[in-house]
């Protein structure tokens, strides 16, 4: 390891301790709610609990702050180095040629003090250095190390098979080749098209479910019994006023996030930049790039929209993968050629499905289902009654999955299209990228030549996508061209 160092070990900033003390809240929120409920609620300042739990709180609280001044990072010429640790100690060490990605975010309160987030990685999860509050001219001397480095790299390369050239590297300024925006529109419309909106309304009245307990259940029956003798029109004005609250929530949460959302295209990788109250800065190198994905929900898919996102080797946990949160279907195909320009898209060849699939479903109907069905008749008949509407549902799920499932090889390249429950999913890939392929079928599926495909394509640990009920002969297709060199 070399010894030569530009910047001496030094600390993060101290703003960090605050962060210390907001991840405490975050983990142990669960015991300081039920302090505070002992507390403040039951007025009971006596106990094992009380008084056992404030001491473990407090010992925790100061072994998370003191961590501060025990945790160390230092941006040498060989590479980025982290040292942390009370009793026992971390050495974490990072050469520039082997980063990945440096994914950078700044919160609101960080930029007075022009210090941001940071995470250098390298494949795996495993293999990553966290620099929580470090300053920006930090990250930018790691990130111009790490270009230089890169480029030593490749010049070394191009040496080795040009020997004897005497011609010098002229280093370019890079320039954005390429930019797209998100527009407002859209982010509206991702608001209102995400079942995130729906799903708020239930959680709100779960909420309200929750509070019978302590305003008691017999005010909240007189409080429904009042509200039904306004009428039927003044229930649905109600939920559709709770329905445009959890609208409301939705976009709000959509406009922080995706705020001023903004791709800028360089030569050889691309940096999506978003955020209103913390600004994520991350780079996408094409070099790392495994597959690429469009969806389509159930409601955007109605309305001619779909989202974009891009699978990378050993990403991070909070890296960006939306490449285009939300994007009209028509404007798919430019968008891809600019900012995948190595890549090739084909057209799925759709419904290669085996027609016997019909006998197939209704057999595993009569001989799985029936007899799960008349067990919980017998034990509930009103959830047996309810329960009928299930095989209507998979059948009806099977004939979308039939007509639009499908795949396409084209050179290197393949596409799966595979139809879930709430989401349609592309998935665009090329065959150097794609770890492990798995066929699956069982003795029925056999005897009606089908089977299930599956793709496992390296990611933090493993991105899968599956294929199902597909024709023995199309499953042999993949495969063959899987298995060429």
């Amino acid at each position: 390891m070399s010894n030569i160092h530009t910047k001496t070990r030094q600390r993060e900033h101290p703003i960090q301790l605050f962060i210390l003390f907001f991840e405490f809240i975050k983990t142990w929120w669960f015991l300081l709610a039920m302090l505070f409920f002992n507390v403040v609620i039951k007025q009971t300042v006596s106990g094992f609990l009380v008084y056992g739990g404030s001491i473990v709180l407090i010992v925790l609280l100061l072994l998370k702050l003191v961590s501060y001044f025990f945790r160390y990072y230092e941006v040498a010429e060989d590479g980025v180095h982290q040292y942390e640790g009370i009793f026992v100690k971390e050495h974490k060490f990072m050469p520039y040629e082997r980063i990945q990605s440096i994914h950078d975010q700044q919160w609101f309160f960080y930029q007075p003090f022009d210090v941001v987030q940071a995470k250098i990685e390298v494949a795996g999860s495993e293999s990553t250095i966290v620099l929580n509050a470090v300053k920006t001219s930090d990250i930018d001397l790691i990130k111009n190390y790490r270009k230089k480095a890169v480029d030593s790299k490749k010049t070394s390369e191009l040496n080795e098979v040009n020997k004897g050239s005497n011609e010098s590297v002229i280093e370019n300024v890079e320039k954005t080749v390429w930019e797209e925006t998100l527009p407002f529109k859209n982010i509206i419309i991702n608001a209102l098209s995400s079942l995130k909106s729906y799903i708020g309304l239930f959680v709100l009245i779960g909420i309200i479910n929750q509070l019978q307990s302590y305003i008691g259940e017999k005010y909240i029956d007189a409080q429904i019994e009042r509200l039904f003798n306004y009428g039927v029109i003044t229930i649905i004005v109600l939920i559709l006023l709770a329905f445009l609250i959890s609208v409301l929530i939705a976009l709000v949460s959509d406009y922080i996030k995706y705020y001023n959302f903004t791709l800028h295209g360089y030569e050889g990788y691309f940096v999506i930049e978003r955020g209103l109250f913390e600004r994520h800065k991350t780079t996408v190198s094409y070099d790392k790039v495994q597959a690429v994905s469009i969806k389509k929900g159930i409601i955007a898919h109605f309305l001619g929209y779909a989202s974009i996102s891009v699978i990378q080797a050993g990403e991070v946990e909070g890296t960006d993968k939306y490449v285009m949160p939300l994007i009209k279907e028509n404007e798919i195909e430019g968008f891809m050629s600019k900012v995948f320009p190595m890549m090739t898209f084909p057209e799925v060849q759709q419904g290669l499905a085996l027609r016997t699939l019909h006998s197939f479903f209704l057999t595993r109907i009569l001989w799985l289902y029936a007899p799960l069905l008349i067990g919980i008749y017998f034990i509930s008949k009103p959830w047996a009654w309810f329960l009928l509407i299930l095989p209507l549902l998979f059948f009806i799920k099977y004939i979308i999955q039939r007509r639009y499932s499908g795949y396409k090889i084209a050179g290197r390249f393949l596409v799966f299209q595979v139809i879930g429950w709430f989401t349609t999913e592309k998935l665009y890939v090329n065959r150097n990228r794609i770890q492990a392929m798995y066929f699956k079928h069982s003795i029925w599926m056999e005897k009606n030549d089908f089977k299930h495909v599956r793709l496992a394509i390296k990611e933090t640990t493993s991105y899968e996508v599956s294929l199902q009920y597909l024709k023995n002969i199309e499953a042999q297709k993949i495969y063959n061209w899987f298995s060429q060199k």
